[in-house]
């Protein structure tokens, strides 16, 4: 055998190895996540408060499906329109931003994004969207449109209709308020 194919062999060889240790590894890892959570208790509440409420990204890990796993083959879709936001003044207001817009005009979405609460907060019919880049926008005086919480959305599609002529939108990343110029 040429000389060159028994290291390209060893080299798979080593490859397939490494995968499988690594996936032996994790199997071992999520069955002993698995133990600690029905010998203690409170290991449940803790995961659930540390992991899934804190730090897990459900965002980031469809942005990781899609990229990977999605299928290549299946038909394009191709958007009827794309709805973009039209506002008729602006003004900040600490790290907000007030828009003045048309009655009961629509709010497309700014990015792919995922809706995490829609309700009343402080009194206001409020909707918070996570978006994929990991930024939070509450938007407030407007009602969700076709939609329920958690519920994926797309950039460009509708997320909600204004309940008057204004609507209130303020975006943060990690607690911090960012800039609503990327998004509007």
């Amino acid at each position: 055998m040429n000389q060159r194919r028994i290291v390209e062999r060893r080299v798979l060889k080593k490859h397939i190895k490494k995968k499988i240790n690594q996936f032996l590894l994790l199997v071992i890892v999520f069955i002993m996540g698995m133990i600690s959570v029905k010998v203690f208790p409170n290991m449940d509440t803790f995961l659930r408060e540390n992991i899934y409420e804190k730090s897990f990204s459900f965002l980031k890990v469809r942005d990781v499906y899609n990229r990977y796993f999605e299928n290549p083959i299946s038909n394009e879709e191709v958007p009827v329109f794309n709805e973009k936001f039209h506002y008729l003044n602006l003004e900040e207001i600490d790290n907000s931003v007030l828009l003045t817009v048309e009655e009961h005009s629509t709010i497309p979405m700014f990015q792919d994004g995922l809706i995490v609460f829609s309700g009343e907060k402080d009194g206001v019919d409020t909707v918070i969207v996570d978006l994929v880049d990991g930024v939070s926008v509450k938007i407030s005086d407007m009602k969700l449109k076709d939609h329920t919480i958690y519920d994926y959305l797309e950039k460009g599609d509708i997320l909600g209709e204004v309940n008057h002529n204004t609507v209130t939108l303020s975006f943060e990343k990690n607690g911090e308020s960012v800039s609503y110029q990327e998004y509007i």
